[in-house]
């Protein structure tokens, strides 16, 4: 029987390993975050580092996160105090927009028509909000503008939270907004969005974008009963009617058989 060596050499010998250990796990973290860093210099989109495969729901769409895309905006974050912008970003970083010509870049990694992407635009000194709106290009050519608001944003104070600036410790900031392309873009299509003006909002922050490939919509079954179809089509009406004891200006709808 080999005897023990001294508890000196044991603890040198845990010490050892456990330093070993940490450098190692050092050395990946650097080493993932480099990457990450280096695909944002280069401009190449990457998907969301979040989308860990077997985590969460399974979901139609593709996600891409805004600070992984090709940018010329500032990248802000990550922060995670409560009335940052960044603090309710996914993955606690964005990109903001404040100058016309910026964008966000996306690359499709697969093919999509539709995308539905999460923003946030300033609130109005006033708390009554603003309306702006963002082109939205592909391969270089502008598909449409896409109209965002911050109208149902921006909370402040404390609970129950109201829409006085003057009350301080803002949170709510991020809204979304759904458009289709008008045709089905193949993988490798550059999505931008791009700002074309300031004058409506000073800043525009993206945080990401959903790409899907949306499919038609579903036909009516058989003997389906449209509540409003036009005349031509079918052989129903809707009219309004006056709701009996209901207040001045209350309607309901009588479906009428032709």
């Amino acid at each position: 029987m080999q005897p023990q060596p001294p508890p000196q050499r044991r603890v040198a010998r845990t010490v050892a390993v456990l330093t070993a250990t940490a450098l190692g796990t050092v050395g990946l973290l650097t080493a993932v975050l480099a990457n990450a860093g280096a695909a944002h210099a280069a401009g190449v989109p990457a998907l969301s580092p979040l989308a860990v495969p077997g985590r969460g729901a399974t979901v139609p769409f593709i996600e891409q996160e805004a600070e992984y895309a090709a940018t010329n905006g500032t990248v802000i974050g990550p922060d995670r105090l409560y009335g940052h912008l960044p603090s309710e970003a996914s993955g606690r970083q964005a990109v903001t927009l404040s100058a016309v010509g910026q964008f966000v870049e996306f690359t499709l990694s697969a093919p999509a028509n539709a995308v539905d992407f999460r923003y946030s635009l300033p609130d109005t000194a006033d708390g009554r909000g603003r309306d702006a709106s963002i082109d939205l290009l592909a391969n270089g050519s502008k598909l449409k503008s896409v109209g965002l608001t911050s109208k149902y944003g921006w909370y402040y104070g404390g609970y129950p939270f109201n829409n006085n600036p003057g009350d301080t410790n803002p949170h709510h900031f991020y809204d979304e907004a759904r458009t289709m392309f008008g045709s089905t873009l193949p993988a490798g299509t550059k999505i931008r969005l791009q700002v074309a003006s300031t004058a409506q909002s000073p800043t525009f922050t993206i945080d990401l974008a959903d790409f899907e490939n949306v499919a038609p919509p579903t036909a009516k079954p058989a003997e389906a009963l449209d509540v409003i179809l036009p005349r031509k089509e079918g052989r129903t009406t809707a009219q309004p009617r006056r709701r009996s004891g209901g207040a001045a200006g209350m309607t309901d709808l009588a479906v009428r058989q032709r």
